[in-house]
């Protein structure tokens, strides 16, 4: 199955035998665009010279009469990548191949048309998968299975007019290119946690960075344990506290154990913790322990 440049590529893409190119395309360096309408894939080595990856949430806003702060109603987490990098030409043929290649990506940008009767209409929007390394990946894979489903908002081609250009009768090659992309993220799986004592993520962990969260307790789980309400006053949740911590991490002899616990408890008040934020720490203790 085809899934990827590896698959793909022709010799030509990466031609030239510069090391740069070896090493871009052994490593995974290399940033992939997966085009949905026609199953095209353009790629350009990642010499990435900017990048940006947003999270929005969006919250719709209501004012209400004597409210000091306005109702508002969670509507979506939007996620946005801008990123740049450059592509650079060690000769006239490489330079006019990434003019070719970034044709083909320009040209991605405009939608699949159905023609017949005379009449055009929109056949599929200009849908892209886009994959880089870890950071811009939906799971292990080549960019059709690991890319990230999404639209292009815009793309940027800026001729490096320093450094100049290879010339040929009628024809200026950019020995290097500073590229800018946008593009918007399509959610693909289940987004958002569950509910219960111990929240699980709904969906795939790895779905963004290609790595799982790190190992941790609920605050609702912790508090459960340790027979914490939501409305337990501080000083009552500290008792439970020191009554789970008083094995290893305060045993008698543990230099300055208990003063440290005399010191929390003067001063548990003042501080204003609250009984979720005890179990926390509760939380973090244990894992400390172990």
């Amino acid at each position: 199955m085809v899934d990827s440049i590896k698959d793909l590529v022709s010799p030509r893409q990466f031609r030239g035998g510069l090391e740069d190119d070896r090493m871009a395309l052994g490593g995974g360096m290399v940033i992939e665009f997966f085009h949905v309408p026609t199953g095209k894939i353009v790629n350009f080595k990642g010499m990435i010279t900017d990048y940006t990856d947003s999270f929005t949430s969006n919250y719709a806003s209501t004012e209400v009469y004597g409210r000091m702060d306005p109702m508002v109603n969670f509507t979506n987490t939007v996620r946005t990548i801008n990123f740049g990098w450059a592509l650079p030409a060690a000769s006239a043929e490489e330079a006019e191949l990434n003019l070719q290649k970034i044709a083909l990506l320009i040209s991605m940008l405009y939608p699949s048309y159905a023609e017949g009767g005379g009449a055009t209409a929109i056949a599929a929007a200009p849908l892209f998968k886009l994959k880089f390394a870890n950071l811009v990946s939906s799971g292990p894979g080549g960019v059709m299975t690991g890319g990230v489903l999404g639209t292009l908002g815009g793309f940027e081609f800026v001729p490096d007019m320093d450094i100049g250009f290879f010339q040929k009768p009628g024809e200026l090659l950019p020995k290097r290119i500073d590229c800018i992309i946008n593009y918007t993220v399509l959610h693909t799986e289940p987004m958002g946690w569950g509910t219960g004592d111990n929240p699980q993520w709904r969906g795939n962990e790895s779905w963004i960075f290609g790595t799982e969260f790190p190992p941790g307790e609920s605050v609702n789980s912790a508090m459960r344990d340790l027979g914490i309400s939501p409305g337990t006053s501080p000083s009552q949740a500290l008792s439970a506290i020191a009554g789970v911590l008083g094995g290893p991490m305060l045993a008698e002899g543990t230099p300055g154990a208990s003063d440290q616990m005399n010191d929390l408890a003067a001063n548990f008040e003042a501080v204003g913790f609250s009984a979720e934020e005890v179990a926390i720490l509760v939380a973090k203790a244990r894992e400390a322990e172990e």
